[in-house]
Order: structure tokens, then sequence, then C-alpha cells
């Protein structure tokens, strides 16, 4: 089929199918008010040995932990969104307005087994009704969702638990424990898995904390934050309710790190875990990612065109992400012979073993012409010096950077894959230095890496890293005959890793993702620490699953003077440096071989434990199963900590 001939067709089957969706565009021409509700009373109460739950007819849960004598209790509001909050875009907007929110709250009652709930809005308005059920499970609390009424665009149910501050996998892992300045505007969706990298949330009071994790129908859901409450968000599938729906709650005594240890423990159950030992034993070049570090090659980016600087009112001369060539020629940073004379100029500073990741090899340059890369770009020299770079000898494991997420106009292959949105549009995704990129779906995703793989595998890379398929939201499309569910995609998503694994190629992704963690080998990702609201999370549950590096530069930025590397040993991960042609950080390169060392001591390690040293958040300690730990201070003076001096902007290893 021509692309004219497919864009027409897609078209027209999808906005055939928009005319059906109940809750995008229902204008409901009929509204339903009820009654006040009357002072709440109990409607049920269950109990086991380890915890006693009471619901009432305004739906609040009070809950007690028997094990450890505390009491919970949700709150009996759920802020609701008057539409849907995914609306097919490649990013969905995660901050929200109370201008379209209001207050739901519920009216229950028990009908058999079942718990029914019809949701109000403004002036007691009923808006819709859900079934839930209750029950205890091995010491976890689980709702279920059974039935949700068209009317309703999404849900934000149950309630919030009430706590003082909450945790949330977002970045490293937050810690949010003041309300910010401005509570009314403080509203914030967070999507699997842009936004939440694991599939849970908690919160903190006093001494004792809560634990929820998205269980059934997690591919559909997400979680919506009103200053320091956090609820559940469940969304429609193709504009129709599919439930059931499930979370489950557990209570203990602890802190965000108890918090991630029963997500760990419950992951490890549940086949979201497979250890880096194990991967190890698998594909033994990984055991040269521990205490190494990565070398990062970007030989080609591709000239801004006109067109493209018109499209984002690109002041006059500047090019696209400041990267492009002059007259729309393609910036050519390295030739594949530059990268083999830059990798010896590494070794003379110490470079000694980890992975050299070349990127902007495809044709045209860095992100171009996804899918279409092949043949590899014929400016940087021929494919017998690529396959040199492939082969460097161990303990140097060569690979290739390359994306199935984004596709680009100029191949033969668009739109074909493309998800098609509710109203019949191709989905836009992001505007990179290859021009306006759209979303392909999880299943082209795969088909389009098994049609490449074919050329690919003659370079001979030893690893790849597939870029943006861990740190993106799980997408549909409406496409006839080519529906796309988001458990689908990412389920395909995860084949095409899978894929690659079985072929014997190392796989990293960028950000991360737990539904990645057993197949991905390394994470590149952006986590910054914040003082005193960063706490790492991730890698409290999967240090020993993956390793993980950064994208910031190694040098001393941002409102600190201390050097970026001390967040890096802190967390027990592997450095990252962009090669420069002019080697402008060879002094920063050649002093830093401390945190590879560090790096070779825990990187297969388990963190067990991180905790702040001083009242002030400046000074921080990370434990790994090792038996080894590392205090860092990332203050501008030295402190004492149980008679050990850690100086300024420094660490101490404790073993």
């Amino acid at each position: 089929m021509k692309r004219r001939d497919f864009l027409k067709s897609a078209t027209a089957t999808s906005l055939a199918a928009a005319g059906s969706l109940a809750g995008c565009n229902d204008a409901r021409p009929t509204v339903e008010y009820a009654a006040p509700p009357g002072r709440p009373e109990e409607l049920a109460h269950i109990e086991d040995a380890q915890l006693a739950v009471t619901i009432f007819t305004d739906a609040v849960m009070r809950i007690t932990d028997k094990v450890n004598e505390q009491m919970w209790k949700t709150s009996p509001v759920a802020i609701q969104e008057e539409g849907p909050i995914d609306l097919g875009h490649v990013w969905t907007r995660t901050s929200r307005s109370f201008c379209e929110q209001y207050p739901g709250r519920f009216v229950a009652k028990k009908q058999g087994n079942h718990i029914h709930l019809t949701l109000l809005g403004r002036q007691n308005r009923v808006v819709g009704t859900v079934v839930i059920d209750i029950q205890l499970q091995s010491g976890w609390l689980v709702c279920r969702i059974l039935e949700v009424s068209e009317s309703l665009p999404s849900l934000i149910f149950p309630p919030p638990v009430i706590c003082d501050s909450l945790v949330i996998p977002n970045g490293a892992g937050l810690w949010l424990r003041k309300p910010p300045s401005n509570t009314r505007f403080d509203r914030k969706f967070y999507p699997f898995f842009s936004n939440l990298n694991m599939r849970w949330f908690g919160g903190i009071k006093e001494d004792a904390c809560w634990l929820a994790i998205l269980d059934e129908g997690m591919p559909d859901s997400g979680a919506f934050r009103s200053n320091r409450s956090i609820s559940p968000v469940w969304l429609k599938s193709l504009g129709k309710w599919k439930p059931p729906f499930s979370v489950r709650f557990r209570f203990d005594k602890g802190n965000y790190v108890t918090l991630a240890k029963i997500f760990r423990k419950w992951a490890m159950q549940n086949k979201l875990f497979k250890s880096l030992d194990e991967k190890i034993d698998t594909n033994p070049n990984l055991r040269h990612f521990v205490g190494g570090r990565m070398l990062s090659f970007y030989e080609a980016w591709p000239g801004t065109t006109q067109r493209q600087a018109e499209d984002l009112w690109l002041p006059r001369g500047r090019k696209l992400w400041g990267l492009g060539g002059k007259d729309e020629k393609m910036n050519i940073r390295f030739t594949h012979a530059d990268v083999i004379k830059h990798i010896e100029k590494a070794k003379s500073l110490g470079f000694k073993k980890g992975p050299v990741i070349v990127r902007g090899w495809i044709n045209g340059g860095y992100d171009a012409s996804h899918p279409d890369i092949w043949p590899p770009e014929p400016a940087l020299g021929d494919i017998d010096e690529m396959r040199q770079i492939m082969s460097l000898p161990e303990p140097i494991v060569a690979g290739l950077h390359d994306n199935y997420q984004d596709m680009y106009a100029r191949g033969d292959s668009f739109p074909k894959g493309v998800c098609i949105m509710h109203d019949g549009r191709l989905m836009p995704a992001g505007f990179w230095p290859g021009g306006q990129a759209y979303a392909v779906g999880g299943r082209d995703q795969l088909r389009y890496a098994k049609r490449n793989w074919k050329d690919i595998k003659t370079l001979g890379p030893k690893a790849i890293f597939v870029d943006t398929t861990t740190a993106m939201q799980m997408y549909q499309s409406y496409e006839k005959g080519n529906e796309l569910r988001r458990i689908d995609d990412r389920e395909n998503k995860y084949a095409m890793l899978k894929f690659y694994r079985d072929q014997g190629a190392l796989i990293g992704s960028e950000e991360i993702a737990d539904y990645g963690a057993p197949v991905i080998d390394w994470f590149e990702n952006r986590n910054e620490r914040i003082e005193g609201e960063y706490v790492p999370l991730w890698p409290l549950v999967y240090h020993d699953a993956a390793i993980c590096t950064r994208y910031r530069p190694r040098s001393i930025t941002g409102t600190g003077t201390f050097p970026n590397w001390l967040e890096d040993m802190l967390w027990g991960y592997m450095l990252l440096f962009h090669i420069d042609s002019q080697w402008r950080g060879a002094e920063e390169f050649r002093n830093s071989f401390e945190v590879d060392a560090w790096h070779e001591r825990v990187a297969t390690a388990e963190m067990t434990n991180h905790k702040f040293l001083t009242e002030d958040y400046k000074v921080e300690q990370t434990e790994f199963s090792t038996g080894d730990s590392i205090i860092v201070n990332f203050s501008d003076k030295p402190v004492t900590i149980e008679g050990t001096t850690i100086q300024a902007q420094s660490y101490s290893i404790i073993t």
C-alpha cells in the first residue's frame, strides 16, 4: 500500500472508531443530582491476624495495623478529572489544574458480596458508579475495582491514605515532606513509565509507613498527587473500561527503605527481577561493565532544515539543538577511524574496560532516519571500519545506539506502524535532531527491530542501546485491524528487548522501568540529587539487577560545588563520558578512576540501606550487601561521623 493510500485509509477507519468512544466527548444531556449524604455509618468490617479494616458509607476506610499498633485512615475525597487524562499524546500532560478537576465524594452501599459506589461531584451531581471488592490477603489489603460506568472518563480511587510525607519512585526516588508554597496548584499526574518507574508509591507517618502496589490492570493506571496526598488513577483502554483493576496496600513500621524492600520482595515473587550475577552467567561480556566506565561517541548530527527552523520559530541562525551543520549539512564529530583513535587516547588516560557505545552512525546521522537506518552513514567511513570498532577485544565491549520508538517521514517505512490517535491523526512524537518524529507502537517496534537486525548483526555489535524504550509511557493506537492497547505496547517492547538479548547482545535503554529490569543489562538515566528530597528508591530495589549510569556531565555543576561523580559513588553507579573530540574533560577523565574502583566493589551487590546523617541532609550514607558502605559529604565543611571525619565535598568508604 502506498503511503498516501495508507494515510487515507488509517484516517477514515480511525475516525469511525473515534465516533464510538464513550467518555471522550460525552455530552450527557441529562444531569442527575443526589440528596446530600447523611452522617457516615459503618458499612462493612473485615479482619485477620494483621489488619482490621472498617469501611464507611462515605467510602472512607479505617485501617488498623494490629502488628505495629498503628491506625490509618483514607480521605473522604478523591479529586477527579472532568475529562480524560490521557488524550493520546506521546507525553501525557502531567501538571493538572483544579480548573479541570472536582472534589469527588462517594456514597457506598453493600449489595451482595460487593460494595457499590456512587460518585458525586459539585452540588452532589451524580457523575457515575463504581463496584468494588475489599479483601485481606496474607497481610495485604486488596481493593479490586470490578465495574466502572462508561460516563466516567477516568477514575481516581481509592481516596488517599492520610499521612505526613510521600514516597514516589520518580527519578532515583522522591521523598516529599514539606508542602509546596502554593498548595492549590500543586497537582500532578504520574504515568507509567515516564514518571513512575516502578508500580508502587507510599507514605510515612512518624515511624510507620504504607505502600500501594498497582497490580491488576497496571498498564491502564498511574498516580495522582495533590500536595502530600496520592491515589491510584485508572484509565480507559481504547476508550472503554476494561476492569478488573486492583491495588494492594501494605502497612509496616519504618520509612522509605522499608517500602522499597517490601516492593523488592514482591517484584522478585512476580518475575520482575533478575540479578546481575544471573545476567553475567548468561552473557559474560557484562562482567566488563563492573568497575568499568562508558565511552559514548556521537559520530554525526543531521543539519537543521529551513522547514524545521520555521516550524519551531527558531531565531535566525539558530540550529536545532545547536548541533546541526550550516546550510542543512551534516555535522560530523567523529569518523569511524576517529573513534578508534580516541579510544586509544582514553587508554592513555587510564581507560581499561567498559562499554563503548557508538551513536549517530545511522544513515543521515543521529535521529535522522529511524527505522530506515541502513546503510550506515557513508561519510563516516566504510563497513569494515565499523566492524573494527565492534570487534575491539575484551575487556572493551563495543555496541551501537538504535531507536524504534520514533519514526521520521523521510524513510520509506513511514507511516506504517505509527500510532493512530482516536481522531485519526498520526501520533506526533518529539521534535528531535532529525525533525518531527512520530510514535511507533510496540508491535511494530518489534517488527522493525527484527527486520533491521539482519543487517546490523553483520557489524558484530556486542551490545545494543535501544533508546527511549523504557523511558516512555505506554501507547495506544486506534488503527483499525492493528489496534494497540497499553498492555500490548508494554509486552511488545519487552519482547523487542528480549529479542536482542536472545541474539547474544547486551541490552541497554533510557531512564529506568521495572518491567525492563529482568532483561535490561544497563540503564542510562538522568537521576539527579535534590537535597533532602531525593532518596535512592531505584537502587534500593534494583541496584543488583542492572547497571545504572547517568547522562549528567562529570563536572562541577548546579548550585553546589561538589564533584558530580559523588552522586554516582553514593548510588553505586557507573560513570559515563560523552567523548569530546578536543578532550576538554581529559583531567577529570584521568582523575576519577576511584569511582570505577568503588563500582568494582559494589556493582553487583544489593543496596541494603540509605540514611541521612545530618539534619541539613547534606551528609548521606548507603550500605551494600558486601558489607561495604560509603558516607558522602556534599557540604562545604568537614563533618565527623562516629569518629570518622569526612572532608568537605568528599567521601569515606567503610568496610
